[in-house]
């Protein structure tokens, strides 16, 4: 049995729990309801995550129980101790992107910049505190959004040729990825590998 907090942009709101059922692993997330949106569930694991569902209303919370797929499940260890904890994907009905092909996983799991969220780098956090960064960490690596707009210096300048100009929400960013062991890189291989992209 383990359990973690359930939390949105990097804010706790309720809780996640998995124990084993026999041969498989049940997971339960719940927290309190909100009014004209749709929650999904993205469990972070070690290797990155995955979106196990749309949380359902039980009176005034969400919820969502599901069995875990036996392919995480092998991945994840015996014990499920490559968990790392459980995210909100909050939208409003219709908003919903999903998988976009260019970021291994939805837009909408993008959290803002905070010292919670953002790498531990120093120079970064100069560049981007207060400019309305986004970041979502993903396995071993950072991917970083930067506010791409007419007459603001881009935050990440420095790595400007390995941008990728997105639109996230209703506004316009460049995002990289920043890796381990701290090197910028094109947010997925197809761009490495000169994809027309940028």
């Amino acid at each position: 049995m383990g359990e973690c907090d359930l939390k949105i942009a990097g804010r706790r709101i309720g809780r996640a729990s998995w124990r084993a059922t026999g041969p498989d692993w049940q997971f339960r997330a719940h927290c309190p309801a909100e009014q004209g949106f749709v929650y999904r569930v993205l469990l972070e694991t070690a290797e990155g995550g995955q979106v196990l569902g749309v949380m359902a209303p039980e009176g005034d919370f969400f919820a969502l129980e599901k069995k875990l797929p036996l392919s995480l499940t092998r991945r994840l260890g015996p014990e499920l101790e490559g968990i790392r904890g459980a995210a909100v994907i909050r939208s409003r009905p219709g908003e919903y992107q999903g998988e976009t092909g260019l970021l291994p996983f939805p837009l909408e799991a993008f959290e803002p910049w905070t010292a919670e969220t953002a790498p531990p780098c120093p120079l970064l956090a100069e560049a981007l505190e207060g400019e309305g960064a986004l970041v979502r960490r993903w396995g071993p690596d950072y991917y970083i959004a930067a506010p791409l707009e007419p007459g603001r210096p881009f935050g990440l300048a420095c790595v400007f040729c390995l941008a990728l100009p997105m639109q996230i929400g209703q506004r316009q960013y460049g995002v990289v990825r920043l890796d381990e062991k701290r090197n910028f890189s094109f947010v997925n291989t197809e761009a490495q590998n000169g994809a027309d992209y940028l």
